[in-house]
């Protein structure tokens, strides 16, 4: 039942009673600040070095670089990953990036209100023990596993049965992580008054280039200077309105920017922060199905404020800003985005129609197709969402014969639109919106 932190040695010995600094990915060496106390950096002392063994470990006296090994005595403070040294102020060995990503998240709640605490800290170890599982917790309390597709769900709540938990949960319909976006621009600034009709924010957006989306993370920084600085070295793009982006939201997974184009606002400083918010607000719950949005730039264009500032607060700056931003998105031609699999079927060739059949009633399509002694491997790309119950029809239709593996390979545009009742992206949009009993109508005009 204890924690034991699983990792490789890269330099010295480690040993029980050791004493480590325990740092966590975000931690950043500051020798100005010695004497301050960091809240990514922990330190520790190591109880135990074991050799994981299956389920179990056996303790051992020390251990040298460069093997692997478990460490008991640094629980409490690391939540995924993180780096052990005993030097302080050392730099962090760089966190892996997986290949994979949670895109299936599925509601639990235990079924016994006395297991509460007890689950409770079931999905904090699992959590801590899978690096691919994400627990989060709505305004409700209601907890959610996100994981990267049906298998992985199925072993992880066996896991937290048999395991960590161990109480009976129920569990609700698995449910897939979508973006919203937009791919057309609104050149023609659009407005919305705060609510006592003192203060008016002017806004227009266009769609943000793929390239500054996929490297969102290497352009972050506050001063303009630096920024301009990373946008032309990572991007080759030295622009004017770099130096202008005001921020970028969501605060998890920022994918989006706000451009202030405004010239010679008052009061623009004191109301900046309000504007932040309403931004975060509007790009983490998005006006189709309430997920973040991915790949828009909002630009602020005008700004016409009131003099006392008890006019222009935080109660009267935020919603219009957020209520905007979402009408924007809804003007300029909505998309929803969908993760997607790459699906490889090895099976004897006479059932690989039958296979490619089942993949295209489940909207995949075929990239490759390959066949070799009377074996046919099948390339193709599987929308997340169809995949549930794949590997069982795929057995069926080929007499349990095929060899069949998922594996996130990026989000793609759901086919049809909002006005197209029929169309899928119009189909998952009512579907989604009736899980989540999301009841706001969609219009972007309000």
């Amino acid at each position: 039942n204890g924690f034991v932190a699983f990792g490789r040695v890269f330099s010295g010995n480690l040993r029980p009673g050791l004493k480590v600094y325990v740092q966590d990915p975000d931690y950043v060496p500051d020798p100005s600040a010695v004497k301050k106390k960091s809240a990514h950096v922990c330190e520790k002392t190591i109880s135990k070095v074991v050799v994981m063994m299956g389920r179990g470990y056996n303790t051992i006296p020390d251990c040298p670089a460069g093997n692997i090994v478990g460490i008991v005595g640094v629980e409490g403070f690391l939540k995924k990953t993180g780096t052990i040294t005993t030097q302080k102020d050392c730099y962090n060995i760089k966190t892996m990036k997986f290949s994979v990503s949670p895109v299936v998240k599925v509601a639990v709640s235990p079924k016994r209100s006395v297991d509460l605490n007890h689950f409770k800290e079931g999905l904090e170890k699992l959590a801590k023990s899978d690096p691919l599982c994400l627990i989060e917790y709505n305004e409700t309390g209601q907890a959610t596993i996100a994981c990267a597709g049906e298998l992985h769900l199925e072993i992880i709540l066996s896991d937290l049965k048999n395991f960590y938990a161990k109480c009976d949960f129920n569990v609700e319909k698995p449910q897939v992580k979508y973006y919203e976006g937009f791919s057309g621009s609104v050149d023609r600034p659009k407005m919305r008054k705060s609510a006592n009709k003192h203060n008016r924010v002017y806004m227009t957006c266009e769609p943000l280039d793929d390239q500054v989306v996929d490297n969102i993370d290497q352009l972050i920084a506050k001063d303009p200077k630096e920024r301009a600085a990373k946008f032309r070295e990572v991007l080759g793009i030295d622009d004017e309105w770099v130096k202008n982006i005001m921020f970028f939201a969501p605060e998890v997974e920022p994918m989006n920017i706000m451009v202030d184009e405004t010239k010679g606002i008052q009061y623009l400083m004191e109301v900046r922060d309000h504007i932040y918010e309403g931004f975060k607000l509007a790009t983490k719950e998005g006006p189709m199905v309430g997920e973040n949005i991915k790949g828009g730039r909002f630009n602020l264009v005008d700004l016409t404020l009131h003099a006392d500032a008890i006019h222009r607060g935080a109660n009267q700056m935020i919603r219009p800003v957020e209520d905007l931003i979402r009408g924007l998105i809804l003007a300029a031609d909505p998309i929803l985005y969908e993760p997607v699999f790459l699906c490889n079927i090895s099976v004897p060739s006479e059932y690989a129609t039958a296979c490619e059949n089942v993949l295209k009633a489940k909207r995949g399509y075929i990239e490759e197709w390959a066949s070799e002694n009377n074996v046919s491997v099948i390339k193709g790309y599987l929308p997340v969402s169809e995949s549930f119950g794949i590997n069982k029809r795929l057995r069926e239709v080929a007499k349990g014969l095929p060899t069949f593996s998922l594996v996130f390979s990026h989000y793609a545009p759901c086919p049809g639109s909002l006005d197209k009742e029929s169309s899928t992206m119009a189909t998952i949009v009512a579907e989604v919106r009736k899980y989540k009993g999301i009841t706001l109508k969609l219009d972007a005009n309000n």
